[in-house]
């Protein structure tokens, strides 16, 4: 034999010795990164529920906020129909005022008219007793 030849079987057999001592060695960190792959593929699958879920809660956030400026919408036409009522019932209040502060004046007029007319009446009254009580009992007139 050739020794070139020899050489190569020599190196043939030391690497597929040198081989199988790696294969042996690298075998556990081989499982370990099977380990790892499959822990990788169910993270991944976790992190693609996680993003199918973000997704539907990002939906509803969007339906939520369109269903906020709704009602945000609502709202603002609520308080200045709110506001239209008031300043209504703010004229309507003070028009009521005014009208009772009128009554009460021409109640109190009446009253005193009243009460002018009931003193008169008692005096007219008083007066005609006296005018007989006078022509009762014959007395000259007072002057």
């Amino acid at each position: 034999m050739d020794d070139t030849k020899l050489l190569r079987e020599i190196g043939t057999l030391i690497d597929a010795k040198l081989d199988a001592k790696l294969d042996q060695k690298l075998a556990p960190i081989a499982k370990q990164l099977d380990t790892v792959a499959k822990r990788l593929g169910t993270v991944e699958a976790g992190l693609g529920a996680v993003e199918t879920g973000l997704s539907i809660v990002t939906k509803h956030l969007d339906t939520v906020e369109m269903k906020v400026e709704v009602v945000n919408k609502r709202v603002g036409n609520l308080e200045t129909k709110l506001d239209k009522v008031e300043t209504r019932l703010d004229k309507k209040i003070d028009q009521l005022e005014k009208n009772l502060r009128e009554e009460i004046r021409d109640s109190q007029e009446k009253t005193v008219e009243q009460l002018t007319a009931l003193i008169n009446g008692g005096y007219e009254l008083h007066e005609e007793r006296i005018k007989r009580v006078e022509d009762h009992l014959h007395l000259p007139p007072l002057q």
